[in-house]
């Protein structure tokens, strides 16, 4: 047995290391893939980790954990000021109660439908943004995926198109507001927070007073029982959807591709019958997710396959290993664009589960969607212009691939 603070190895029972983060991205997702086949639970200085499908799916929605709240800011020695204010009133990072009273007036303005409306528009800026790889038969499409996520919450929230790139600044900078940051990133998202936040709010009262069909206009008239968000919780909170839902997105999307571009026998297919791209999209959310794990705080005293958990404790759920457990996934080390075509296929526990599940799912897949479709239409022959091997990945809040150089014939060159 452990306790829930120092690692002891434990005869039989899991495994224990020393950190994970002196590894690389991939070789920490490959790491705790190779653990996952031999063991429910491994330990290491970030936390426990629980690596097994039917472990992950019981504890997304197991009473004894709650989320990570402050807890990082709280490690880092961040125990004032706007950022932890901000950090604190957000729907993640809150329980119970407020959680619950949070959560079901933003549902209201952030439901799926909102999300299905946009998708034209989506669609018309994923062709916009890759018109200089049609034009010249190369780019990066990490790039694209950068700008596309938050050009297109920026049409869903009701920003101008003047404010946009400096809006994709300040989202940039707080992006790492969600991990562990040095000074100079806690100052670079400070700043951007004490910009960012005056603006949302200058957007809402604006919507109070002119409504439109956007998503600021919903947060603000959004009500349950007579409650409704006040300023400052609807400013609060979308900033979170900005900040949360482009870091992510611009890492789905380059993994997604990435995927693709490892399977080459699928892009003609995908590309000739784009209806089967939505589900090629779901197993690359399977195969190779950008967020690999979920953290979660223990709130009570358990033990899991002989590790001793203690009140507090961090412990990751991690989705990665569990989407590639067989006992969820029949043969889960092949990527299997059909697989989510199947009436017996398993839900995703990409996005979580329980009360915390991601609001932002439905968003989410409906941006890398249309980011695929518009990259399988680049004009053939297309690929990687570097193996895919030799391509160093990164990691802010999310995990991806950190360029995604492609070839395409060049407009020039095909045929009118």
């Amino acid at each position: 047995m452990t306790d829930g603070t120092k690692a002891r190895p434990v005869p039989g029972s899991g495994v224990e290391a020393e950190s994970l983060s002196r590894l690389g991205p991939q070789e920490q997702r490959a790491a705790l893939r190779r653990l996952a086949s031999t063991t429910r639970v491994a330990r290491f200085a970030e936390g426990t980790f629980v690596l097994r499908w039917d472990d992950v799916r019981a504890l997304l929605r197991d009473r004894r954990f709650a989320g990570v709240g402050l807890s990082v800011f709280d490690a880092l020695g961040i125990n004032e000021g706007p950022l932890r204010r901000w950090y604190g009133n957000l729907m993640f990072t809150n329980e119970g109660d407020r959680h619950a009273r949070l959560r079901a007036l933003v549902q209201q303005a952030f439901v799926p439908r909102s999300i299905e409306v946009m998708r034209p528009a989506t669609q018309a800026l994923a062709h916009e943004l890759l018109a200089p790889v049609r034009e010249s038969g190369e780019g990066d499409l990490v790039d694209f995926a950068f700008h596309l996520p938050i050009r297109a919450m920026a049409v869903l929230l009701g920003v101008p198109a003047r404010d946009v790139p400096e809006f994709t600044r300040w989202s940039h900078a707080l992006a790492r507001v969600f991990g562990f940051m040095t000074p100079d990133q806690v100052n670079a998202a400070t700043d951007a927070l004490q910009t960012l936040l005056p603006y949302a709010e200058s957007l809402l009262a604006l919507r109070r007073r002119e409504p439109r069909d956007d998503l600021i206009t919903r947060l603000g008239q959004a009500e349950q029982g007579g409650d409704r968000l006040t300023d400052a919780e609807a400013a609060d909170l979308m900033v979170n959807l900005i900040v949360g839902g482009h870091d992510t997105s611009t890492g789905q999307i380059a993994c997604t591709l990435l995927t693709l571009f490892e399977h080459p026998e699928l892009l003609t297919p995908l590309r000739d019958d784009p209806a089967r791209i939505p589900a090629a999209v779901e197993e690359a959310l399977r195969y190779v997710p950008t967020l690999g794990a979920i953290p979660r705080v223990a709130l009570a005293t358990f033990e899991i396959d002989g590790f001793r958990i203690e009140p507090g404790a961090l412990v990751w759920l991690v989705t990665d290993t569990a989407n590639h457990d067989p006992t969820g996934y029949a043969d889960p080390g092949r990527f299997d664009p059909q697989r989510f075509d199947r009436d017996d296929a398993p839900r995703l526990m990409t996005f979580g589960a329980g009360p915390h599940v991601c609001l932002g799912a439905a968003f989410a897949r409906m941006v890398a969607q249309e980011a695929t479709a518009a990259v399988l239409a680049l004009p053939p022959p297309l690929r990687l212009a570097e193996p895919a091997e030799q391509i160093p990945w990164t990691s802010v809040l999310a995990t991806y691939p950190e360029r995604l150089p492609v070839r395409c014939a060049p407009r020039a060159a095909v045929p009118a």
